[in-house]
């Protein structure tokens, strides 16, 4: 019961702060505020606008979420802790690293992307970082995060469960996967954020499965619990988000924006200790990261570029930024739905 009151405070805080800074804020988020170059309308070819738009708005949707996942999952272990019958602390959330690990690793991610915008707009693209140190980048962070999880004490951080097959142990190998995992979910959220819409659609669509897991496994684990705080958060951070990116956007989600997404998402998946959903929860993600990288393998080997990130091959058909936001959640729904099928079976 204490967990469902939580989830739904959860829920309406996160959307209506989320709602609200970008109400709010939206035009005042210049160039004095936070340092960021707003960006015509015009430049992007919509006839018709002469307005300007936040090129980072996405720093908005991160900052309430993180502040609403950070409160409740506070009060959650307040709420735990004093109705322990027996007035042993029940710490909850608290016990499970990787939901506060995560709380750490989802603003090093947004801070990261924040700079390569920052970059990008007062030193023009041409003085931009160049893309293999924001990969590079990315990487450290993941490397943090696990390096982080193990020295506090997590020594089965090497198993992880899998589908029909149960608890496996991975060994050593457990923390070269997980790192190009997250980086290829996060370096993906980041290349996506170029459609309008796509990152708090897709976003959206790909908590929801570690929403339900959560709430099933909380009844077994009670460290599960925060880990459905935390993707209730996220999902309803982007669905109120997604009015204000939506094509026409006023606010653009930006890498910082879709860097915290990523993070938040593979976060979430790691502290219920299945990390291999991200394949099919993020696997729009994932998707974007690995044709982005075969297009600049075939650029720096052949001269010319092979391909491109999946969301502009899709608009190569003709397609506007709303049309493929509509075709990746709809792939993102139904591969959402596949993994939270097979995570229900697993449990």
């Amino acid at each position: 019961m204490t967990y469902a009151i939580v989830c739904l405070l959860t829920a309406a805080l996160s959307a209506g702060a989320t709602w609200l800074l970008c109400r709010k804020l939206s035009a005042r988020l210049g160039m004095r505020e936070l340092g960021v170059k707003e960006i015509p309308l015009a430049v992007r070819d919509i006839p018709g606008k002469d307005e300007y738009v936040p090129r980072c708005g996405g720093l908005l949707p991160s900052a309430a979420v993180f502040a609403t996942a950070l409160v409740m999952l506070l009060l959650h272990a307040l709420l735990c802790r004093l109705g322990s019958p027996s007035g042993t602390p029940r710490l909850s959330g608290l016990q499970n690293m990787y939901v506060w690990g995560g709380l750490i690793l989802a603003p090093l991610f947004c801070a990261a992307g924040f700079m390569e915008d920052y970059a990008e707009v007062f030193r023009s693209v041409r003085r931009a970082m160049p893309r293999w140190q924001s990969v590079l980048i990315r990487m450290a962070v993941a490397t943090a995060f696990l390096a982080a999880i193990w020295l506090a004490g997590d020594r089965g951080a090497g198993m992880t469960v899998i589908p029909f097959v149960g608890e496996v142990r991975l060994g050593f190998w457990y923390y070269p996967l997980s790192l190009l995992l997250i980086t290829a979910v996060v370096r993906g959220a980041e290349l996506s954020q170029e459609a309008e819409g796509t990152v708090p659609m897709v976003g959206f669509f790909s908590f929801l499965p570690l929403v339900l897991t959560a709430g099933i496994l909380s009844s077994v684990n009670a460290g599960m619990a925060d880990a459905g705080i935390m993707a209730i958060a996220g999902a309803c951070g982007c669905l109120a988000f997604l009015p204000f990116n939506h094509m026409p956007a006023r606010l653009l989600t930006g890498r910082a924006g879709g860097a915290f997404m990523g993070g938040l998402l593979c976060a979430a998946a790691f502290a219920q200790r299945m990390p291999v959903l991200l394949l099919l929860v993020g696997g729009v993600f994932i998707a974007e990261s690995v044709t982005a990288l075969f297009a600049w393998v075939t650029e720096r080997l052949c001269g010319r570029m092979v391909g491109a990130p999946l969301h502009r091959m899709i608009g190569r058909k003709e397609k506007n930024d709303e049309q493929i936001t509509l075709i990746l959640a709809a792939v993102t729904a139904v591969s959402g739905a596949a993994a939270a099928a097979l995570a229900i079976f697993t449990i």
